[in-house]
């Protein structure tokens, strides 16, 4: 059975190495200091370390791909953790994005058959997930340190999404949850991160595109829905843009995400049996 870890930070790497996780096996294998995350065959746990060098704590997420009936489908294609360590690459350099700094990947092959595989990444100081802020600070009373605070965060994220799709770059699962902010010692100073990008990366034909473009801003509409009024949203997309009055095809695109989120609201409570 072939398999293989690729270290990006050999510094780290002897971090890690000291406190039992040098294999492949040994990744694969780790229990979590906490569980992150969980679905069918993914697994996000956070494990944390020590810097040798310098006794400094250090904190990690280690990402699990399980595929207990194995893979064909990632035979010509580079599997998950792969993708995602070429998107983190991507936007640094291209969209000059902060995003975390990948440690190691690994995969274990056998008759070229995906089995497992795996993400580390380093852990951002200081953030929230923005979903978790969302739910602790909002609504804000007008003319507050927490309103101007917020109006950072609609600044910062249009114009986080606005270079990264300038660049041609969707994220294709852009929630809430995958937005972190680190919030500044001034009401202005807020920064925004994201996170967990293994499904998009660079789209060139304009179909393609568009399925990219709706897919982030709908999915970042479904809770901007929730926590923004009319008018924030409004903001949020004119910012965007780039434009204040709206053309056509502006009109259109917003016409489609409210259609896209109807749709998805439709389709969610059919499979819970709620019925009109």
């Amino acid at each position: 059975m072939g398999q293989s870890v690729t270290w990006y930070d050999r510094r780290l790497q002897g971090a890690l190495g000291a406190g039992g996780l040098r294999t492949y096996e040994d990744f694969i294998d780790a229990q979590a200091d906490a569980l992150v995350w969980e679905r069918s065959v993914t697994k996000t746990i956070r494990l944390t370390s020590v810097d040798p060098e310098n006794d400094r704590p250090l904190a990690f997420y280690l990402k699990k791909y399980l595929y207990p009936d194995r893979r064909w489908r990632f035979l010509f294609r580079p599997d998950k953790p792969a993708v995602e360590q070429r998107n983190y690459a991507f936007l640094r350099r291209r969209v000059g994005a902060v995003v975390p700094e990948v440690v190691a990947t690994g995969r274990r092959r056998r008759w070229l058959q995906l089995h497992d595989a795996f993400i580390l990444t380093a852990e951002l100081p200081d953030c929230v997930q923005l979903d978790d802020y969302a739910r602790t600070h909002w609504p804000a009373s007008p003319g507050t340190d927490e309103q101007a605070r917020q109006d950072s965060l609609v600044r910062a994220t249009a114009e986080l999404v606005r270079r990264m799709h300038a660049a041609r770059f969707y994220h294709v699962d852009l929630q809430w949850r995958n937005v972190l902010v680190r919030l500044g010692a001034s009401a202005q100073r807020v920064e925004v991160f994201v996170i967990d990008a293994p499904r998009g990366g660079r789209r060139w034909l304009w179909p393609r595109r568009r399925h990219g473009q709706l897919r982030d801003l709908s999915s970042l509409d479904k809770l901007a829905r929730m926590y923004l009024s009319r008018t924030q949203r409004l903001r949020w997309f004119a910012l965007y843009t780039g434009r204040r009055r709206f053309n056509r095809s502006d009109r259109r695109l917003i016409k489609a995400i409210l259609a896209d989120r109807a749709r998805y609201e439709r389709d969610k409570a059919r499979q819970l049996g709620i019925h009109e």
